[in-house]
């Protein structure tokens, strides 16, 4: 018998399923906690955070936190003032044909937002901020990405 190498089959299975396991096992970089501006969905691996500029004030471009209510475990709602009155949605479909995490955020607003969506759970942690732009005639659009996140 060489160094390392086992007598067994069973003892070789049983170490591949022991090396297996140590590989792909998931690796929480940090615990997701949800709170009044912070949505953890898709069983907390992804935390969604917002904050939007605000044109109207004097002097224009202050910004602040949106507040977030949690629909479901894939989605959530983002609101500025009014519990009732939502600035977005935010969904993240795992359900897909690509091992992708799909984002879709569907908006009914004109101002100025920018929801960072983080992957708790993946890879290296991956994170990516997504924004409506100030383009009055595109702010108000459908924002998609169904290839940056990984799943599972």
């Amino acid at each position: 018998m060489r160094n390392g190498e086992f007598r067994t089959k069973t003892g070789w299975l049983a170490a591949a399923a022991l090396c297996a396991m140590a590989v792909y096992a998931p690796m929480v970089a940090a615990a997701c906690v949800p709170d009044a501006t912070t949505a953890c969905l898709i069983g907390g691996r992804y935390r969604v955070t917002s904050h939007w500029k605000n044109q109207y004030s004097n002097p224009p471009g202050q910004e602040s936190t949106l507040n977030v209510t949690k629909r479901t475990d894939a989605t959530a709602a983002f609101w500025l003032t009014d519990a009732s009155t939502y600035e977005y949605l935010i969904r993240i479909n795992t359900a897909t044909d690509n091992h992708k995490a799909w984002i879709s955020i569907p908006t009914f607003t004109d101002v100025e937002f920018f929801v960072t969506v983080e992957d708790l759970v993946g890879a290296g942690g991956l994170s990516k901020t997504y924004t409506n732009g100030t383009d009055p005639a595109h702010n108000k659009d459908l924002i998609y990405d169904p290839y940056f996140f990984d799943y599972p």
